[in-house]
Formats: C-alpha cells, structure tokens, sequence
C-alpha cells in the first residue's frame, strides 16, 4: 500500500477563509458589582432611609423576574442590587442606633470612661523624646461613661494609649476599663481632612484590665504570627531595619520600618510589595500547590487543601483590605476545576468586591481597597493586550529554516520576561495614576524602572521567607540559616529602593486633579483598549499633544502664590515661586509636621530652595527636623537665635546649607518678585529672643505681603523707626497690640493678617483696628489663605476665614 505526503497549499492572505469572530465572554457579575458598589458610595455620601430603599430594592427585583426583556431586566437587577448596597452603607456608617457613638456623645469630644474589647493586635509607634510606646487599636465598645452612670454603647473606636517601653500593651481579646478624651478623628484626602471615626486618647494610669483573652481562632492567628515574626528575626538581629522589612512583607506588619525607608517605597511605587496583596498570596499558594501535587492531590480538589491554608494566612496578616481580596480571588479562582468551571480573574475580582463591601461598606473609604482593586483591574484588562505585542515582537520567526541557537533563545527568553514584567507594572500604573495623583498628589515615572527590579527580588524574599518559617519550625538553626541568605535580598531591594528614591526626576508631586481631569484619562484608556488600531495612534499623538502642553506651561508660568496655614501656635507660610524657587517660612510645631508635610505636598510642592525661620521657638520651628529629613531643602534662612541647636544639627547632616539674614539683604525670586529683609540689623544685640526675629517682605510690582510674624515689640518699634516704613499690601502679624493702629495703617494698604485670639487685650487691639477702617482677617487653627499673583493681578482666597468674605466667594483686588 503506497503512503503520499500530504501536500501543504499556500495561500495568498486575502484569499485565507475567515472564522467567524470569538463571542466576547459576557461577565454579568462584574456589572452588577459595579452596581453594588455605586449604591455602596451613594449610601455613604448620601443615607437613606433603610426601609424605603430595600423596598425599591425589593421592588426592581421581582421586576427583573418578570421583564421579558434581557437588556431592561438586567438593568432593573443592578438597580436592586445598588438599592441594597445603599441600604447597607447607611445601616453601617450612619447607624441611627442610640447607642452610637455620635448619638451618645453631647458634645463633639468628651472626658469619657469607656468599658470595651481590643479587637486587633495593638501597633506600636516608639516616641523618640521619651522613648515611650504609643499603641493603637480598635475597641468593640460595650459601655460609656461620662460622670457618674453607665450607657450602653455600640459600635467600634481607635483606642490609644501611651505606656513605658517595658509595660505590655492590650492585647487582642482582652476586656478594659480606658479612661481618657474620647472625639473625632480625620483623615487627610485629596488635599483636605475628611472624619474617619472617633479615637480615645486613654490615660494608662487611670485604665486597668478587666479579663484575659478567651480563645478564639484569631487569637490563635496572632499567636501564630508572633512566632513566626520571632523566627523571621533570628540571626538578623543587628540589622532591624531588614528584619521590618522582611516581617512586614511575609506578615503585614508595618510598625518596624522607619519613616525614611517608608518614605520611600511610597514615592518609588513599590509600596506595594509590604502590603500583603496579590504577590503574596500568590508566592504561598504556588509553594502550596507545590506541596498538594507532591502529596498526590489532583487539581480539581486542589481548593480543600489550599482555602484553610489561605483563609489561616490572611487572618494571621491582620486581615488587610489587599490580604482579603487576594485571598477571596485565589479561593474563587481555583474552586473553578471543582466546579468544573474555567477560571476567570475579573469574575473573581466581582465577587471579592462585592463580598468585602458587603461585610463592610466603609471599606469603599479605604484608600488601601481603592489603590488595590485598582491595580488589579488594570492588570486583568490591560496587560493582555500589552503582553500580546511584546509576544508578537519577540516570537521566533515560524519560516526560519535552520534551528535557532541556544544564545539567541535564551536572550529572547529574557528580553520576553524584562518586558513583561514591564508590562505588568505599566498596566497597573496606568490604572492607578490618577488616584495616586488625588489623593497623595504623587507621580512616580521611576516606579516602571524599580519594579523590574524589586518585584522579582520580592518573590525570591518570600520564597526564603516561607523557608526560614518550615526549617526553622522542624529545627530552630535552620530559621539563622534562610535569614542570612535573605538578607542579601533585602539588602538589595533596599537599595535599589533608596536609589530610585533620589533619581532625579523619578517622582514629583502635583495639585490634586479635578474628577472630570480624572473622568477623561480613564475615558481615553477605555477608548485605547475599545479601539482600532487608528483610534490608539491618535490617542498617542494627543496624549503627545497634551504632555507638551503640560510642559510649556510649566516651563512658562510665572504665578506666584503664597500660602498660608495656622498650625497650633504659628502660621506658616509657603512661597510658591514658579521653577524651583519654593520657600517655607516656619514649620509649626514637631507634631503637627506630618499635617504640614501633606499640605506642601498637596499645594504640588516637593522640595524647597529655602526653609525660613523667624524664630526658634518650638511652636514656630518644633517640626524643623522632620521636615528637613523628609523634604529635600537647600538652605536654612535663619537669624542669630532663630534655630535651635537641634535642628542646625539636622540642617548639618541633611547636607543644607545655613544662611544668616540681615537687614539690607535682597534675594531675587522667580517669576519677578524679591524678598527684602528688614530686621534684624547687623551687630544687633538683645537679650529677649523676639526682638531678634526675622521681618521681611515679599513683593512684586505693586503688590506686597509683609511678614512680621511674632515679632516683638521691640523689633516692631526699630520698624518703624525707619525713615521710610515698608508699606505692604498685606501684613501677616501675631502681636497686634504692640503697635497703634495709626501704625498699621501706614503698614497695611489693603488688609492686616492675624490669628484668632481669645486673650482680651489681643481682641481689644483687633477691634479698634477694625473701628479705624482697617480690613482685618483672622485665621483660626486649622484654616488657610491662599494669596496668588496669576498674570500679575491679585486674588485671595480663603477656605474657611473667621472673617468676611465668605469662604466660598472669592476676593479681587
């Protein structure tokens, strides 16, 4: 019998039969998530009245059952589902219940007893003026107590207590009696304090425990996580930064990384390799697998052996937002073969949503849930079709003849993993960009280039994490072994962090962007991903065209803006000059530095020509330090006395160079102004420190502010002893009564600035200059004025001023 070979037929392309087009795989899920979560918001921003919404729920409901119309019936589906996500939030976040809090509490922050549970393992802040620890953690409140009776009371709050570094903090399960002010706490976002729930400052003399922790399967989780965080330690004990940061990638806890090391991560992206997320999980549940497939298990039944382990794990990381989700959508994902189902990522990531909402709709307020669904949603829709061009790009040619060496496939085999590694990241920051950019007003192009390197490092970290943790569990040697061969791969991730950190143009910050700055971008990815191969090459031309934009405008500006900001005792300033020349004139007090650090940081502003300060006092030059250390600063502006030793010693070491202002002296700034200094003179010699402060002034064209500060009576009068007294448009002043008003007159042409005053003789002063026809504004603790100079005509707004005009309308001159 004769065998003929088959013969292959050539085709021309455009003779080729067509296939039908693929069916796109319909998710009804991820829209009624998206539903669910629109009520959830909705609930939140706006309650509603719980029967009333679960009714309309109920009632678009039995619509969708017998609407014969698919379309119509699945729109009316998700509105029912969004009705009971708004129910939901507002059962939670505005609980009508009157054993709340905010229906117990008569005023808003109170001296209260409380009697409650520690809900979490407490965390640890150490202080580093009194070497104490200041604990935080949640408390499940049973009873309140304001003089002399006991209410009922329901609910969660912050607890935190300050103790001797030797005292043993509460731990979870226990029952205390804490006695201290009880009120309200906010949270920074997007450039403004929103309040995120209430926090005790308790007393630890007059707190006590009332009963032990019962057993319970969290404890048992934390219990665990002690000891293994005791394990991840051996041999490492000289290097603690590395120890933080190994507990903190295989544990979630965060407490032992310093601040400079946070700082960075934050600002390189790669925050998020300590925050137990997806890579985690996915790192123990492939050595998991591993061991399932060792022992036999056949796929469809993996999911019995991996939901314990994975469930165990997660509550031993503290149940972290990101822990949460990743744990939902690997245990989602794989009870898929059992199901004899195909797994789907953003099916998975659906129902993650919607379970974690479900249990806790606050959550949608967790910049942590946000940046992390984010992240995720960007990988599932944009990093297929990234990874299908670096493929198509690097595939080996199907007509080459002769076999490829060995060399070339193994460069190719790298360059495809370089890339799409890349591409991983790239999606990612594609989706969370914009929301990096509102509500930490950061922008990252390094993040690209530092996680190539430290994403990979991670993995092999918690592989030799999870070893030190099984060897040093069957013998304790083994646990010193795993952890010296890691340290040489945190090592490198810390340096490569550092690295990134002071590349120059590796991270800058912004003003927070608007929603529809923010509404459009994700519109031009939608298109970008929707579109053909036309609509994504004009997308890049405009997004070309907007970049060049951008940066002729930054090139070209020539505002000027002066904020101001009333922290505790002081007001500070920020001189937003156009290019680099930013100055900051005084810092407020030390603890009050990281609420100033936001605020620069929201005004887009991420490093300074010159920190100013007027005065060594600690509520005018206590957060010095801390800014220094966080802010790249070139030079220190000071007068004889104006800085105390501490903070020349951190000027010192952050390599800022110091410079001593006189009077006489003109510093040209950017955008046409000058700062002229007026006091002190030079040899001049006091004994009282206010006398010495720093007066200046700032101007451009004929519009001035004057910055008298604090200054005392004495350096007042040689003010105005001068021949010709400097008049300003503005006078920012703290001792009003040290001059007459006929004095501010000629100082101030338009307005005299001064913080709100509850001393009599202050208030005294302040409405005799206003009785002289004096504009005065007062700034109370907490509040801002923005002072700007756009093409060279004055504006001042002010969000919110204790004074006319109001703070929404703002003022010309």
């Amino acid at each position: 019998m004769s065998t003929t070979p088959d013969t292959i037929v050539l085709l021309p392309e455009d003779e080729l039969p067509l296939l039908p087009p693929r069916t796109p795989l319909r998710r009804p899920v991820a829209g009624l998530a998206l539903a669910f979560c629109l009520g959830i918001g909705l609930g939140l921003e706006i309650p509603g009245t719980p029967l009333i919404v679960l009714a309309t729920g109920g009632a678009f409901a039995l619509l969708a059952l017998l609407w014969r119309q698919r379309g119509i019936a699945d729109f009316l589906l998700a509105a029912s589902l969004a009705c009971a996500g708004w129910a939901q939030a507002t059962l939670v976040a505005h609980n009508p219940s009157a054993r709340e809090i905010t229906a117990l509490l008569a005023r808003p922050a109170e001296y209260v007893a409380v009697l409650g549970e520690i809900r979490d393992a407490p965390t640890g802040q150490r202080d580093d003026r009194t070497g104490e620890m200041i604990w935080t953690f949640p408390v499940r409140l049973e009873g309140l107590r304001r003089i002399t009776h006991w209410q009922r009371a329901a609910g969660e709050i912050e607890g935190r207590i300050r103790v001797a570094g030797s005292v043993t903090p509460p731990q979870f399960g226990e029952r205390w009696l804490l006695t201290g002010l009880l009120g309200p706490y906010q949270r920074w976002r997007a450039g403004g304090e929103t309040p995120a729930g209430y926090r005790l400052a308790a007393d630890f003399v007059a707190s006590r425990r009332l009963a032990e922790a019962h057993a319970s399967l969290y404890g048992l989780c934390l219990e665990t996580r002690a000891a293994c965080a005791d394990l991840l330690g051996r041999g490492l004990e000289k290097f603690p930064e590395q120890t933080g940061l190994l507990r903190a990638m295989m544990l979630g806890t965060r407490e032992d990384i310093g601040d400079a090391l946070f700082r960075d991560f934050s600002v390189t992206g790669t925050l998020h390799i300590i925050a137990v997320s997806g890579t985690h999980v996915a790192v123990i549940a492939l050595l998991l697998l591993a061991i399932l497939r060792t022992a036999g298990l056949t796929q469809p039944y993996w999911f019995f052996g991996l939901a314990p382990l994975l469930t165990f794990y997660t509550l031993m990381t503290g149940l972290a937002p990101s822990a949460i989700r990743a744990c939902i959508m690997a245990l989602l994902f794989w009870i898929g073969p059992l199901l004899q189902r195909r797994p789907d990522g953003l099916l998975a990531l659906a129902w993650s949503a919607i379970l974690i909402l479900a249990w806790d709709p606050t959550q949608w307020l967790d910049m942590g849930f946000i940046l992390s669904y984010t992240a995720v949603l960007g990988l599932l829709l944009f990093y297929p079709p990234l990874a299908a061009c670096v493929r198509r790009g690097l595939s080996a040619d199907p007509w080459q003849l002769q076999a490829e060496a060995r060399s070339r496939r193994w460069a190719r085999a790298t360059a495809r993993y370089v890339i799409l590694l890349a591409a991983t990241s790239l999606a990612a920051c594609l989706a969370t960009t914009p929301i990096t950019a509102r509500y930490f007003n950061l922008i990252s192009p390094v993040a690209l280039l530092a996680n190539l390197a430290v994403v990979p490092a991670a993995g092999l970290m918690m592989v030799l994490g999870c070893l030190t943790l099984v060897g040093g569990a069957l013998w304790l040697p083994l646990a010193g072994i795993f952890n010296s061969a890691n340290l040489l791969v945190i090592t490198f991730i810390t340096r490569c962090t550092e690295w990134s950190a002071v590349l120059p143009g590796g991270h800058f910050f912004v003003r927070s962007p608007g929603w529809p700055v923010i509404a459009v971008y994700y519109a031009l990815l939608a298109a970008a991903l929707l579109g053909g191969p036309r609509t994504r090459r004009g997308l890049v031309v405009g997004l070309v065209f907007l970049f060049g934009s951008f940066v002729w405008h930054a090139a070209t500006d020539r505002n000027l803006a002066i904020h101001l900001w009333r922290l505790g005792d002081a007001t500070v300033a920020l001189v937003d000059a156009p290019g680099g020349d930013k100055l900051l004139v005084n810092t407020g007090p030390r603890i009050l530095a990281r609420d100033l650090l936001r605020r620069i940081h929201a005004e887009g502003v991420g490093q300074l020509r010159a920190l100013v300060l007027t005065r060594g006092t600690t509520a005018q030059a206590g957060g010095a330090c801390e800014l220094l250390r966080q802010v790249p600063t070139r030079e220190l502006w000071l007068t004889s006395g104006s800085a105390p030793p501490e903070t020349q010693l951190c000027a010192q070491r952050q390599n800022v160079t110091e410079r001593h202002l006189e009077a006489g002296q003109l510093f040209p700034l950017a955008g046409g102004a000058e700062l002229e200094v007026f006091h002190p003179a030079h040899g001049l010699r006091t004994r009282r420190v206010e006398d010495r402060a720093l007066i200046f002034r700032i101007a451009r064209g004929p519009l001035a502010v004057l910055f008298l500060n604090d200054a005392g009576g004495g350096a007042l009068a040689q003010l105005g002893a001068r021949p010709a007294e400097p008049a300003a448009s503005f006078v920012l002043a703290e001792k009003i009564e040290a001059l007459p008003p006929a004095s501010w007159a000629r100082l101030a042409t338009r307005a005299v600035i001064t913080p709100a005053s509850e001393h009599r003789e202050t208030q005294e002063a302040q409405a005799t200059l206003e009785h002289s026809g004096l504009r005065l504004w007062r700034m109370a603790e907490g509040t801002a004025l923005h002072i700007r100079w756009p093409d060279d005509r004055y504006r001042a707004r002010k969000t919110p001023i204790t004074l006319d005009p109001s703070p929404t309308t703002p003022t010309t001159f």
